[in-house]
């Protein structure tokens, strides 16, 4: 599945599809929220977390670019 065709289904079944198909590649944030970074297929879901109760609150799935760049420092030093 690319990017495009996760888009065009509905919201739950992107919720379900990422469920059954991510890796977790990092994990981030401040206290009041964190934010953690999948790998689905050929591209990358960010899904912010509530950390009183570990519930997501919404999702950002993208390719590559500004949405990515602030997780290379982190990613760069798993591959070591």
């Amino acid at each position: 599945m690319n990017l495009e065709q996760y888009l065009q289904m509905p919201e739950e079944e992107q919720w379900e599809y990422l469920w059954d198909n991510c890796t977790i590649l990092d994990a981030r944030g401040p206290i009041d929220h964190k934010f953690v970074l999948y790998s689905v297929s050929s591209f990358y879901v960010e899904v912010e977390i509530a950390p009183t109760c570990d519930n997501p609150l919404g999702m950002n799935a993208f390719g590559y670019g500004k949405e990515l760049e602030k997780y290379l420092t982190n990613l760069g030093s798993l591959r070591e």
